[in-house]
């Protein structure tokens, strides 16, 4: 077990986008629950178009997820409505980074909310 995999102690469920429905509004697929560390704490980060963004939390992840993602803290038991993500509490990734090891046999995933 790597420090990488050490450190995530904590759940978070994450609702991965699926299109735009005909209104434009985003679509979610089912939420799943992933291993993460989350920090709330606010932040200036870059995003891929190179602008400096805001965020209000720093998640480690335990996989992979996508910009325009939601990730809300918490297991799936303990979401109010697990169908829609805006109700549950969760908030859009707005920046993921992925992090190799020096070995790049484990990754360290960093998404910014």
């Amino acid at each position: 077990m790597s420090i990488i995999t050490k450190a995530l102690k904590q759940t978070a469920c994450y609702w991965a986008t699926s299109g735009t429905d005909r209104f434009g509004k985003p679509r979610f697929l089912a939420p799943v629950e992933i291993a993460c560390r989350w920090e709330s704490k606010t932040d200036e980060v870059l995003n891929p178009f190179g602008e400096k963004v805001s965020s209000s939390a720093t998640v480690m992840l335990g996989a992979d997820v996508v910009v325009g993602g939601m990730l809300a803290f918490g297991s799936l038991g303990s979401m109010k409505n697990q169908t829609d993500a805006v109700e549950s509490g969760a908030v859009q990734i707005r920046v993921f980074t992925k992090i190799p090891n020096l070995k790049a046999t484990q990754f360290l995933r960093i998404a910014y909310l």
